[in-house]
Formats: C-alpha cells, sequence, structure tokens
C-alpha cells in the first residue's frame, strides 16, 4: 500500500507571500485614501475664504494663443521652404 507524505509549508515561502500581500494592500489603501481626500476637498462647500481656481484663467489662454501662433507661423514657413 502508497502512504502519501503531506509536505510541511515552506515557512519562508509563507511569510513573503504575506509579506507581499500586506504590501499590496497597504498601496492600495494609500491610494484610496489619496484619492478620497482628492474628492473631499474638491467638492468640500462652504468654505468661501478659500483661493477659488478660476477653470479658465485667460492669462494662460493668452500665452498658449500667442504660443500656437508662433509654432503657425513657423510651419507656414517651412512650407513655403519645401
Amino acid at each position: 500500500m502508497e502512504q502519501h507524505q503531506v509536505k510541511e509549508p515552506n515557512k519562508k515561502h509563507n511569510v513573503g507571500v504575506l509579506f507581499w500581500w500586506l504590501t499590496v494592500s497597504m498601496i492600495a489603501v494609500l491610494v484610496v485614501g489619496a484619492a478620497v481626500l482628492s474628492l473631499i476637498t474638491k467638492f468640500e462647500v462652504g468654505h468661501s475664504d478659500s483661493a477659488q481656481l478660476t477653470s479658465h484663467p485667460t492669462n494662460v489662454d493668452h500665452k498658449y494663443a500667442s504660443a500656437l501662433q508662433l509654432a503657425l507661423q513657423f510651419f507656414d514657413v517651412q512650407k513655403c521652404i519645401i
């Protein structure tokens, strides 16, 4: 009659797996916590004394428009050369 030997679990392997799962769990908790915190601060209502960012800053729009105009001039010159 055959006897099957039951292997003892490798303790180093179990500790490695446990450490890996704990690390992944801690990173997941940090990511979820950061997401919740950012959503809470973004949609927080009633704090009128805090600085509010506008959705369309005019200074950036002007800088973008002038940079785009310069780039288009460059491409026009390149078309004439070729």
